[in-house]
């Protein structure tokens, strides 16, 4: 009788992996519940925080994904006009916004993950 004793031991571990030991199948579905809690956080890393660039002819909000800028958004100052421009994600964001009397030129890029701006002021 001892002999058939380890035999029905091994047969219930089998069964913790098939579906019909209801405590087995509750331990399996538990890992993976867990599993999704963690990638969310995985893409907030790689997303630098908006930046905003001010100019004499309006604002300018960018932020870098991954190695490239990405405009988010372009709000021209009374009187400014924004030209047609890439919204990336690119290398190099360029925002350019015009007067009749002024030109301002946002140019944007990302290094390290963080955007890094450049603005000229000058006469059309």
């Amino acid at each position: 009788r001892s002999p058939a004793a380890p035999p029905s031991g091994n047969t219930p571990a089998a069964s913790r992996t098939g579906p019909p030991t209801g405590s087995g199948g509750t331990s399996t579905p538990g890992p993976p519940a867990s599993t999704p809690r963690p990638n969310p956080p995985q893409f907030t890393p790689s997303v630098a925080p908006n930046v905003t660039v001010d100019a004499q002819g309006g604002t300018v909000t960018v932020r870098c994904v991954g190695g490239s800028a990405e405009v988010l958004a372009v709000t021209p100052a009374p009187g400014f006009e924004a030209k047609a421009y890439d919204p990336g994600p690119v290398k190099q964001v360029q925002v350019e916004l015009t007067s009749a009397e002024h030109h301002s030129e946002i140019r944007v890029h990302c290094a390290n993950g963080r955007p890094k701006p450049k603005v000229k002021e000058r006469a059309p």
